[in-house]
């Protein structure tokens, strides 16, 4: 996995001057820090933002928005530590934490089987806070898929698309936990990924992906892949395709995305009965991940 790429962490802690410190410190270590002051922007935050990896959380602080010094109590870090667990089984998402904290008197209180307190008056106290996300998100399920499946997840970051890396996440870890009854569902979150690539490419060149071509439904991802694929017609007379236009990606990967999107559409009714098999599955995922990989080279040759 590419360590040089930062994460993104939440860090609640009403002490303002305390986030602002903590967040010039972490971007040097590749740690990019969004903080709020209480609990209840915090979870909306993790709500609305599937880029955050891990969390910080003061020993004691405001539960609530608006509250004002001299409020904070360590029944904000026995609500976090209920909260955050409760919204990670709701969102189905890892969301780990600790305790970064001056009230050392709070730390037998506050620990827990899957989290640390770390009291910030200790000294290297950052450095051991630093070193401990980075080892807790690589040891994720999430970090493991990032390693193994690296220059997929090297593509996804040039689409700086947080829904289609979280769409690939889910696709990878439902696949490979080959659970029947959920393949259909896994095999829907191909499209969306298809679909991110499609808009990035219209967003670049016009001329590849025209105005008109709407990415977003069935007929516009056709015509999107025929336009790719250099408009190709299958002539009766030569027992050959015959190209409209220019193609700019290769006859074969053409052939495989335009079969998957037919397949996804067939897949996608709710009327169809058949189950499909882990099998089935894999193939899709392998012609995803050589559109990923044509879509890192188009990328890169036009930088």
């Amino acid at each position: 996995m590419n360590i040089d790429k930062p994460i993104n962490v939440l860090f609640i802690d009403d002490d303002v001057n305390v986030r602002e410190s903590l967040i010039g410190e972490a971007r040097r270590k590749r740690i990019l820090i969004r903080g709020v002051d209480n609990l209840d922007d915090g979870i909306l935050e993790l709500r609305s933002n599937n880029r955050i990896k891990f969390i910080i959380l003061d020993g004691k602080g405001f539960r609530r928005r608006g509250q004002v010094k001299g409020t904070e109590s360590s029944s904000f870090a026995i609500k976090a530590a209920q909260e955050i667990p409760r919204l990670a089984k709701e969102l189905d998402r890892y969301l780990p934490f600790c305790f970064f904290t001056g009230f050392a008197d709070l730390a037998s209180d506050l620990s827990g089987a899957d989290h640390i307190v770390i009291d910030k008056n200790e000294e290297n106290a950052t450095e051991k806070l630093f070193e401990h996300i980075w080892r807790t998100y690589q040891n994720s399920d999430e970090g493991r898929l990032k390693q193994q499946y690296e220059p997929l997840f090297n593509s996804i970051d040039i689409l700086s698309n947080s829904q289609a890396e979280h769409d690939l996440i889910t696709f990878l870890t439902e696949k490979d936990a080959r659970q029947g009854n959920r393949l259909k569902h896994t095999a829907r979150l191909i499209r969306p990924i298809m679909e991110a690539i499609f808009a990035k490419i219209a967003e670049l060149d016009r001329e590849m992906l025209p105005d008109g071509l709407q990415i977003g439904n069935q007929q516009s991802l056709s015509n999107a892949i025929w336009h790719l694929g250099g408009k190709p017609q299958w002539s009766k007379t030569n027992k050959k395709y015959d190209f409209g236009g220019k193609s700019y990606i290769p006859f074969h990967l053409w052939m495989s995305i335009d079969f998957l999107q037919k397949a996804l559409s067939t897949v996608a009714m709710h009327d169809y009965p058949a189950s499909i098999s882990y099998y089935t599955l894999s193939s899709y995922g392998d012609i995803l991940a050589d559109l990923l990989l044509w879509f890192s080279d188009f990328m890169r040759n036009r930088a």
